[in-house]
């Protein structure tokens, strides 16, 4: 059955070799397996076809809006048929643009992948996600108001945190189109105060809804730790389900 309703759609995977193999081929259109050829870079391919899986996983998915983790060994899988007639290739700005059956569709669309994730989300409405490795430090300023009187142990899992939340907004083209390096300015943090959360935390696998002050805008959003290290951001205008 062929989810067309009840979005947002999210899946993320964990990266494994198999995803090389011949079973992931048949997850991509021909258009796909074009663009996983000018990869040079074996990582990159698997990143990319990853990438592609997630988001045709959430494309099919039935039911209501959920975000579904899976681990490799997934990756091994098959395809059905009609995950070939939905793709997802590169605008003229080089964002994802959801086409099915050779036409556009009416599928907002995005994809990450970083730090042995990948991860991919469509929706009726703009969607963004992203994937941060919170040890792994972030462009986001230390003196940031909002991180004021927050433990330094504690400031850099939030920055990491704000810098995933923020390339979310930028992929939900709710924010602009900075260049990387400055989402340090993009005017985006969470209502919810920056100590509050960090005692509301979630454990791994559970996601915290969250809105964003966005430009005096207020913007849903949520997040996910994938594991100890790793975050899933979101920005979209509906809420996702708590994990599967």
């Amino acid at each position: 059955m062929i989810a067309v309703s009840a979005r947002p759609q999210i899946v993320a995977l964990q990266l494994s070799d198999r995803i090389a193999g011949t079973p992931a081929a048949t997850w991509l259109s021909a258009a796909e397996q074009a663009l996983t050829a000018r990869f040079r870079h074996a990582g990159r391919r698997a990143e990319f076809v990853a990438g592609r899986i997630a988001l045709k996983r959430a494309w099919l998915q039935a039911g209501r809006s959920a975000l579904r983790i899976h681990s490799a060994e997934i990756l091994g899988e098959s395809a059905p048929s009609a995950a070939r007639d939905f793709e997802a290739l590169p605008d003229a700005d080089g964002r994802p643009r959801s086409r099915h059956g050779g036409g556009s569709a009416p599928l907002a669309v995005s994809i990450a992948h970083a730090a042995g994730w990948a991860a991919a989300a469509c929706d009726d409405g703009p969607i963004g996600i992203d994937i941060v490795d919170t040890a792994e430090p972030a462009a986001i300023p230390a003196d940031l108001p909002w991180l004021a009187g927050v433990p330094a142990a504690a400031r850099g899992r939030l920055q990491s945190l704000l810098w995933g939340l923020r390339e979310a907004a930028v992929k939900a083209g709710l924010a602009g189109s900075p260049r990387a390096w400055e989402l340090g300015e993009v005017p985006a943090v969470p209502l919810l105060p920056a100590a509050e959360l960090i005692r509301r935390w979630p454990a791994e696998r559970t996601c915290c809804a969250l809105e964003l002050d966005l430009a005096g805008r207020r913007v849903p959003a949520a997040f996910v730790p994938l594991s100890a290290r790793i975050l899933l951001t979101i920005v979209s205008a509906h809420a996702p389900a708590s994990p599967l």
